[in-house]
Formats: C-alpha cells, sequence, structure tokens
C-alpha cells in the first residue's frame, strides 16, 4: 500500500473512532443511576462508579484520537511545504549551473555563436542576391504570362456568356416544367374527383331502381291480398321514386360530362408536360453545345501558355527553394544572436551568480530544517496513532459495557 493510501485510510478510521465516542458521550447522558428502578438504587450505585470511571477513560481516549487526526494534518502540510521548497531549491540549482557554464566558457561560447552568427549572416546575403537574380529573369516571363492571361480572358468572355445564357435557358425551362407538371397533378387529382362523383350517382340509381322493383313487388302482393291495394298511396311513392331517379340520372349525365371534360384537361396537360420535356432537352443541348465551344477555346489557350510555363515554373521552384533558405539562416542568426546576448548579460551581472549561490544555501537550510520538523512530526504522529489504536479498543470496552448496563436495566425492570 502506497504512503498516501494508508494515509487516507488511518484518516477514515480516525474519523470513525471520533464518531464512536461521540455516541458514548451521547449515552453518557442517560446513567444508570438515573434510568434504574428506584427499588434497586443501591444496587446500581457500584455499576454507576464504574460506568462513569470507562466514560472518563473514553473521552480521554475521545481526545487522543482527535489529536492524532491534528497532527497527520499538520505533517500532511509540512511535506507539501517541502516539496514546494526543494522545487524552488531545484530551480535556483538549474539557473546557477546555467550561468555558472556560460561564465567558465564565456570565450568559447562568444567565439562559436559569433562564427555561426556570421555564417549565417553570409549565407541570407547569399540568398538575398540570388532571389533578386532570381527575380530579375522571372519578373520578363511573369508580366508575359499576366498579359497573356489578360488575353485569354476577354477572348473567353464571349463564350462563357453564351454558356451563362444556355444555363440561364435551361433553368428556366425547368421552372416551366415543373409547373406543367404541377398543373398536370392538380388536373389527375380533379379527375379522380369526378370519377368518384360519377361512381356514387351510379350506386343511387342502382338503389332507387331496386326500391322501385321491392315497391312493385309488394303492390303486386297487396293486390291479391283481402285488403286490397291504396293506388293513391301507391302512386304517390311510385312518382316520388320516379322524381328521384330522374334527379339522379341527371347527377349522372352530369357526372359523366364533368368527367370527360376533365380527361381531356389531362390529356392536355400530358401534352404539356411532354413540350416542355422536350424544350428541357434542347436547352439541355444548347448548353452543352456552348460549354464544348467553351472547352475548346481553353484548351488552346493551355496549349499555347504551356511553353511560356515551362520557363516559369522551374524558376519558380527555384526561388521558393532560395526563400526558404533564407528563412532557415534567419532563424539560425535569430538563435546565435540570443545565444550571445544571454552570454553577455550573464558576463556582464557575475553578482547574479554570487546571489544565486547564496539563496541555494538560504534554501539548503530550510530544507534541512523542513525535514527535521517533519522527522519529529512523524515521530509525533506515530505515538498519537499508537494512542488512538489503544484508545478504539477502550471505546469498543465502553460500548459494549454500556450495552451489557442497559440490558441489565431493562432485565430488572421487567421483573418488578
Amino acid at each position: 500500500m502506497s504512503k498516501e493510501a494508508k494515509i487516507e485510510t488511518e484518516e477514515k478510521q480516525v474519523e470513525g473512532e471520533s464518531t464512536q465516542g461521540e455516541k458514548v458521550q451521547d449515552v453518557a447522558a442517560a446513567t444508570p443511576s438515573e434510568t434504574a428502578p428506584e427499588g434497586n438504587a443501591g444496587d446500581g450505585q457500584g455499576t454507576s462508579d464504574k460506568f462513569k470511571q470507562g466514560m472518563a477513560g473514553a473521552k480521554s481516549n475521545i481526545s487522543s484520537i482527535k489529536a492524532h487526526k491534528e497532527k497527520r494534518a499538520e505533517l500532511e502540510q509540512a511535506n507539501a511545504e517541502l516539496v514546494s521548497m526543494q522545487s524552488h531549491h531545484d530551480e535556483l540549482t538549474a539557473d546557477h549551473g546555467r550561468r555558472t557554464d556560460v561564465e567558465t566558457n564565456f570565450d568559447a561560447i562568444v567565439a562559436e555563436q559569433t562564427g555561426v552568427l556570421n555564417e549565417s549572416n553570409k549565407n541570407i546575403a547569399e540568398c538575398v542576391e540570388y532571389i533578386q537574380t532570381l527575380n530579375d529573369k522571372l519578373e520578363p516571363h511573369e508580366a508575359e504570362l499576366r498579359a497573356m492571361n489578360a488575353r485569354f480572358e476577354a477572348d473567353r468572355e464571349p463564350f462563357e456568356r453564351k454558356v451563362r445564357q444556355a444555363q440561364m435557358e435551361v433553368d428556366n425551362a425547368n421552372m416551366q416544367l415543373s409547373s406543367t407538371i404541377d398543373r398536370l397533378k392538380a388536373a389527375q387529382e380533379m379527375q379522380k374527383t369526378f370519377e368518384k362523383n360519377l361512381e356514387q350517382a351510379q350506386r343511387n340509381i342502382k338503389a332507387l331502381r331496386s326500391q322501385m322493383l321491392d315497391l312493385d313487388q309488394q303492390a303486386q302482393r297487396m293486390r291479391n291480398s283481402e285488403n286490397g291495394l291504396d293506388e293513391t298511396t301507391y302512386m304517390t311513392a311510385v312518382n316520388d321514386l320516379n322524381s328521384r331517379i330522374q334527379t339522379e340520372n341527371m347527377n349522372e349525365s352530369s357526372a359523366r360530362t364533368q368527367l370527360g371534360n376533365q380527361m381531356n384537361a389531362v390529356m392536355q396537360a400530358q401534352g404539356d408536360v411532354n413540350r416542355e420535356e422536350g424544350n428541357v432537352r434542347l436547352a439541355e443541348s444548347k448548353r452543352d453545345g456552348e460549354q464544348s465551344e467553351l472547352n475548346r477555346v481553353i484548351e488552346q489557350q493551355q496549349a499555347e501558355r504551356a511553353p511560356l510555363l515551362a520557363i516559369i515554373e522551374p524558376l519558380r521552384n527555384e526561388l521558393s527553394e532560395w526563400i526558404e533558405a533564407k528563412s532557415q539562416n534567419e532563424s539560425v542568426a535569430e538563435k546565435a544572436q540570443s545565444i550571445l546576448d544571454d552570454a553577455n548579460d550573464i558576463h556582464a551581472h557575475p553578482e547574479i551568480i554570487e546571489d544565486l549561490a547564496c539563496q541555494i544555501a538560504e534554501m539548503k537550510k530550510k530544507l534541512e530544517d523542513q525535514q527535521a520538523l517533519i522527522g519529529r512530526l512523524e515521530a509525533e504522529e506515530a505515538d498519537l496513532a499508537n494512542s488512538a489504536k489503544k484508545g478504539k479498543m477502550v471505546i469498543g470496552g465502553v460500548v459494549a459495557a454500556i450495552v451489557v448496563i442497559i440490558a441489565i436495566i431493562v432485565l430488572i425492570a421487567t421483573m418488578l
């Protein structure tokens, strides 16, 4: 088990023991003499004295447990301060070592970094000179390329305009087609409505004719019966059914006419869709032709530009390499100058090295004192830990005794 885990475990044990001790103190409020029956006061006096003695010992052990917990916290704080002090000591030592090394090797460092700086500056000057030479070679060709690109752009513009115009025609044709399709769908939905109306009228006529047949059959039966048939009532019913059949026939005829007209409208809308689809295909064909013509012009321009690019691109690549070399040498020179500046600053202020040595010595003394303090705290903590361990056993015994006393009191109370 690690030291930290062990400390955490011990703290939990201490907290548990402290809590248990507090419970013991709570129970102490109710002494055996107060809870025992009056008739057994004399018998309980000795028990009460022993209980009070046990409680006094328990309280003493609870204090030991709390003291151990406080000492453990004090030890942890001292260890944390030691870590911080050691870190600061290491930083001072590292800075002192670096400055001492620079001061000891000052002449060699200056000589080396001066050589690096001079060499880098020489390379930078060469890069600048050659970059200028490349730019001088490249600029006439770049100017020629810019003029060529401007001419090519002007030459392409009419072809690109035709492509844009053709694409607009395609877009318009597609919009018109979409609108025509919407009208076709609306006409088809209306046709379905008229078909339903016609079917409903036909169902109504069939139902009315069935009723007329039933009425005739019923009238025939009544004519053959003893009561006979009321002809007036019969004719009224016949006339009503005939009127309703006539109305539904008119509805059926109207629905059939509407359906026929709507079917013609659907056929016309479908023809409009077919026509607009043809217009879209024509517009797309025209656009593709204009795009092919533009592509042909672009290919011709690329072929004309290729010889000039064959001259320019190698020069561009070489120029990029020299610019990168210049940048790298500038980085080397900047680093060398930084090292020189640092070395000159250290050489100009030797008192800082002496001051760091004093700080290190002082910090070393503080570390020794802190380590000694931690040693004392560890010893005190160990003693308190033993006391707390014994206290745990005592408190456990007191709790057990309380349980026994309470059980005896309850037993005596039940016997009375």
